[in-house]
């Protein structure tokens, strides 16, 4: 089951598919390295050798595997919460924004005209940052939308209460969704 970027349970399945990606091509490289010990000759220098260029593809996958893997799926009753309010604007959920210092997870993200909430983990220092990176990314392309941080459930769960209904959606904001599913590893 295919689940698609800015949905509920991506990064669980993004991490699961990586998994497998990198135990297959973990899989390939022992075979060829084994085999090519087994086979000798010409042939055996030929499976080392595609053994050993496989690591670099395998290395591309596992990298950011290993550094996205403490940043998890949030319980399935956050997201259940935060349905109540999909009237007030575009949710995305289990988006991770990267910069050149750091790796910032946004559990939740409601895209409304003229603001953008996010919904980080409680205690995630360097808040600042994040806002800087995705207000720059945003005037890059020519959106209008003020950034506001929550660290936690409640505070977001509070301010999207505090909301009033959104109208339908304009080509601004799904703009900014597709700019964000883009920003999101």
């Amino acid at each position: 089951m295919r689940v698609e970027k800015g949905s509920f349970g991506y990064r669980n399945y993004h991490f699961l598919r990586n998994a497998g990606i990198t135990a297959l091509i973990a899989l390939v490289i022992a075979v060829q390295i084994a085999w090519g010990r087994r086979v000798g000759g010409t042939l055996s220098i030929v499976l080392t050798l595609t053994g050993i260029l496989c690591v670099l593809p395998m290395a591309n996958v596992l990298s950011p595997l290993l550094a996205m893997m403490r940043y998890r799926t949030p319980e399935r009753a956050f997201f259940e919460k935060t349905q109540i309010y999909s009237d007030r604007g575009i949710l995305l959920y289990d988006l991770i924004f990267t910069t050149k210092e750091k790796a910032f997870p946004a559990d939740a993200v409601l895209i409304r005209s003229g603001a953008l909430l996010v919904c980080g983990p409680a205690g995630q220092e360097d808040c600042r940052k994040l806002k800087v990176h995705l207000e720059n990314s945003l005037r890059l392309e020519h959106l209008k939308l003020h950034v506001n941080l929550y660290p936690g459930e409640e505070p977001f769960l509070r301010a999207l209460e505090a909301l009033p209904e959104a109208g339908d959606c304009g080509n601004a904001e799904q703009k900014a969704a597709e700019l964000l599913k883009n920003l999101s590893y």
